[in-house]
């Protein structure tokens, strides 16, 4: 409730929020707490400050695939147990750290979840941090193994031009989070960002907003907007 509160202030009518069930499992609560606790917040959030917000789920590919596949049972558990909520959890997504963790690691997880019944999961979209650290050919990894809709950051894909022309073309669009990219020391500093550039040559972007509390760092749209 406190993110989508600050959201409000930026303007923002609606939402889609990442969270990494896996790290609350690890303390033992279920994906049914986070996710009630979750989507009780969502609920209060649309009726006092008027914006929708969507859940997307997803998997810490630093952990085993096998883990992955544990979460995945209790998600899809949950959309079994709860169908009325179906509709606020429109996604799955991959994110943590790229390094030595290719998305064709998580390829049979992803393929059952592409292969679940629609009558329990509705139409899940697939969702992938590729090519922020790791290099480009992982954005083509989460395209063609995971088959993923959307790449979150997706920046290294510059130094691959039929990368490049495969997003535009596809009009696949890429979620940027610049200072993100900062912070992981993908670019120095703000202004030697690729995000002009991509942009330039036609990508389908957005700039994102992202909070990581573990971090102490966050930015918003407006924020990023006043710094250029």
């Amino acid at each position: 409730m406190a993110y989508l509160s600050r959201a409000k202030k930026d303007n923002v009518v609606y939402a889609e929020l990442f969270f990494d069930p896996q790290c609350h499992k690890q303390r033992g609560v279920s994906f049914e707490t986070m996710a009630d606790g979750i989507l009780a917040a969502v609920d209060d959030a649309y009726h006092e400050l008027d914006i929708k917000c969507k859940l997307i789920p997803c998997f810490l590919r630093h952990l085993s695939e096998a883990s992955a596949m544990d979460m995945w049972s209790e998600i899809f558990k949950y959309f079994q147990q709860h169908p009325e909520e179906r509709d606020k959890i429109i996604g799955i997504g991959l994110d943590s750290d790229e390094q030595d963790n290719p998305p064709s690691k998580f390829h049979g997880v992803f393929w059952k979840i592409r292969h679940a019944s629609k009558s329990v999961v509705g139409d899940l979209h697939i969702v992938t941090h590729a090519g922020e650290e790791g290099p480009s050919n992982f954005i083509s990894q989460a395209l063609d193994v995971l088959r993923s809709e959307r790449k979150d950051h997706g920046v290294q894909c510059l130094s691959d031009d039929k990368l490049v022309q495969r997003l535009r073309e596809k009009r696949i669009p890429l979620t940027v989070c610049p200072l993100s990219n900062v912070k992981l020391g993908v670019f120095d500093t703000l202004k030697q960002h690729n995000l002009k550039r991509m942009l330039d040559l036609g990508l389908k972007e957005r700039q994102h907003s992202l909070r990581r509390s573990s971090l102490l760092w966050w930015i918003h749209y407006a924020e990023l907007s006043r710094s250029n």
